[in-house]
């Protein structure tokens, strides 16, 4: 299985955020809302972005500044994008609460699942058609994460989003879809397992039971 780590060749925004700080513990899981209900229908599967929006700690938000603003490298595939990024941390200890009824956090089986219907191979691939697809039938966003030290990276640059997949024999890491921009130094790669360090700041979307 390969490494896809943020690279060096990213855009970091430390400028302009403040960085990515854990939230505390929550009060209770009674305040959870969730932020959105976008849905796409991909396949056998639908998948939704309304991932919960407050009650979860160990995230940080975005307010994903307009193309053109002060954020004008930033959010290049979706200009005015607001989400949120976890830990794995947080969607371990929440996946029961951070998608709505019906819907739960993705398995890495999920990913390939995805990948294949949008024809991909469900593996490691180059591929900008398929990359392509994950943006116009899937509405992917390259939001891009934030690193261990706090600091983010890559925004419009790649995707990551996590699964509740850990990476087998090794504790510290868990598995995300990945995917890249032409603008990337690694272009147009596809990932649907890709590793990453557990307490790295990653995007979250849910699928349907």
């Amino acid at each position: 299985m390969k490494n896809f780590f943020f690279l060096t060749a990213a855009v970091a925004l430390t400028a302009v955020f403040a960085g990515c700080t854990k939230m505390d513990a929550p009060d209770g899981l009674g305040k959870i809302s969730f932020a959105s209900t976008k849905t796409w229908k991909v396949g056998s599967q639908t998948w939704s972005d309304a991932v919960v929006a407050s009650g979860a700690n160990n995230k940080t938000n975005f307010d994903g500044g307009p193309s053109g603003g002060p954020h004008k490298a930033d959010w290049r595939n979706n200009p005015g994008y607001k989400g949120t990024l976890f830990s794995w941390e947080a969607v371990n200890q929440y996946k029961d609460y951070l998608c709505p009824d019906s819907w739960r956090v993705p398995t890495k089986d999920d990913f390939i699942t995805l990948d294949i219907a949008l024809g991909g191979i469900g593996d490691y691939q180059i591929n900008a058609t398929v990359r392509d697809k994950y943006l116009s039938l899937w509405g992917g966003v390259y939001v891009g994460g934030c690193n261990n030290n706090g600091t983010l990276d890559s925004q419009g640059l790649f995707a990551a989003y996590w699964s509740q997949s850990e990476r087998p024999l090794l504790t510290t890491d868990a598995l995300a879809l990945l995917f890249s921009s032409n603008d990337h130094a690694a272009s147009n790669v596809i990932f649907p397992n890709n590793i990453f360090d557990k307490g790295k700041g990653l995007t979250l979307r849910c699928v349907k039971n």
